[in-house]
């Protein structure tokens, strides 16, 4: 009997074991995605977890109608776990525990982690500049701050600082050289902002910043530019104070806070606590707060689509438009004179031999032009001789510069009739500085020239 017994024993452990192993074969083998089932013939469902960019959080798979506790939270690098939602939107949380009835996937919401004032400050070091405006002589005469939005140099700024600019350079910290700003995109002086594009050599790439239009009163912000033609950008922190305010004669609802700004952070940056531009710093008020130009104005320029740059104009052309003087064959005479001096003439064996001399003076107003010389300038020059003959000089440029700094000489084609007279000679056309003003108190020669003619 004993004997049996343990036989039986022995006989019935690989029995059981055998069982084990079957049962976890079979919960194994039911490892993949959707409805399972246990040997009960309960469904089993899994919650997916997307974290967007955060630590990984483990599926959970829980038979139908299990009470599912919220897992651990994941964690992200400079941000601050907010929740799990349902949706990719963001928009419904999730509630905890839960009831498991189906399969799911929820999103983890983060919220950036507050910056100091020193992550503020190397947030922007790429991103915010000083603008030194000059005039027609070219000696700064301003300055004021901008902020790039485009990786190729298009930046903001306030539309009070580039006004009146004849050529304007953006100054970045820790950078040897300046940028020049080369085009104006837009000019709006009721909203006070400017976009502009400042010129890069081949291959350099700008960091823009990140705008937020969500804000409220209490929000912590920080103001980012030069205050008094600072060596180098500064931050000071403050909250908004009110969202919305307005000024009598002023078309623009300011974000009024108290982070502090001077002359020259007019068109730097105001920025929430998380690094994103909400504002650009413009104005002060009375009763010391100070006002920012909301960013919401020029969203538009930070779509995939933004307006277009084809009208685009450099701060010479786009703020002094007049001071361009396209100098050619029909208005050369409205602003420089020609006179032409006969010194001698004379007649000998029927040949008429006159002796002369050509200049010019500027007759023009008296203010700065930057000239452009036409490619190809004509002027019809008669000589009278002996008050009977006259002979024809056609001044003719072949050249053209972009700006009156240099020097070129023409030939002069003489003629008398339909025979070409046997005299020649040249005369140049002498440019002068693109930064002297032209004034009719004092000569400045166009055209030159002297030599003798002969005919008969």
């Amino acid at each position: 009997m004993n004997f049996q017994l343990k036989h039986l024993h022995k006989s019935t452990k690989p029995f059981y074991f055998l069982s084990i192993l079957l049962a976890i074969s079979l919960n194994s083998c039911s490892g993949a995605e959707g409805v399972q089932q246990e040997s009960n013939n309960t469904p089993i469902y899994t919650i997916t977890f997307n974290s967007n960019g955060g630590s990984g959080v483990s599926k959970i798979r829980k038979p139908y109608g299990s009470l599912v506790e919220k897992p651990k939270d994941p964690s992200k690098f400079s941000f601050v776990f907010e929740g799990w939602y349902k949706d990719t939107n963001l928009i419904e949380p999730v509630s905890w525990p839960l009831t498991l009835t189906f399969d799911q996937t929820f999103y983890a919401s983060w919220v950036k982690k507050s910056l100091k004032e020193s992550e503020i400050f190397n947030l922007f070091k790429e991103s915010v500049f000083k603008i030194k405006v000059q005039n027609s002589n070219r000696s700064n005469v301003a300055f004021g701050s901008g902020f790039v939005i485009k990786k190729d140099g298009t930046f903001i700024t306030n539309a009070h600082v580039m006004e009146d600019a004849w050529y304007a350079y953006g100054d970045f910290d820790n950078e040897v050289n300046d940028y020049e700003i080369e085009w104006i995109y837009q000019h709006n002086s009721n909203r006070d902002y400017t976009i502009g594009k400042l010129k890069a050599s081949s291959g350099k790439t700008f960091k823009p910043v990140e705008i937020s239009l969500r804000y409220q009163v209490g929000t912590e912000v920080y103001a980012v530019g030069y205050p008094n033609n600072a060596y180098q950008r500064k931050v000071s922190a403050g909250s908004i104070l009110q969202t919305s305010h307005s000024v009598l004669g002023s078309s623009i609802d300011y974000i009024r806070n108290n982070a502090l700004i001077d002359h020259g952070s007019s068109g730097g940056i105001l920025s929430n606590n998380q690094g994103k531009v909400i504002g650009i710093t413009t104005a002060g008020f009375s009763d010391g707060s100070y006002g920012a130009v909301p960013i919401d104005y020029v969203s538009n320029w930070f779509a995939s689509t933004s307006p277009t740059t084809s009208n685009r104009l450099s701060p010479l052309d786009f703020y002094h438009p007049e001071v361009r003087l396209n100098i050619n064959s029909y208005n050369v005479l409205n602003f420089f004179s020609v006179l032409v001096t006969l010194n001698s003439s004379s007649a000998r064996f029927g040949y008429l031999t006159a002796s002369y001399t050509v200049n010019s003076e500027w007759i023009g107003s008296d203010k700065w032009y930057l000239l452009m010389i036409g490619s190809s300038i004509s002027i019809l020059v008669k000589i009278e001789i002996n008050y009977s003959y006259k002979t024809s000089f056609n001044y003719t440029s072949s050249f053209k510069t972009s700006q009156l700094t240099t020097l070129r000489h023409y030939s002069i084609n003489s003629r008398f009739g339909s025979d070409t007279a046997s005299g020649s000679a040249y005369f140049s056309i002498n440019y002068g500085s693109n930064n002297t003003l032209l004034s009719s108190s004092d000569t400045y020669t166009i055209f030159s020239a002297s030599g003798t003619i002969a005919s008969r």
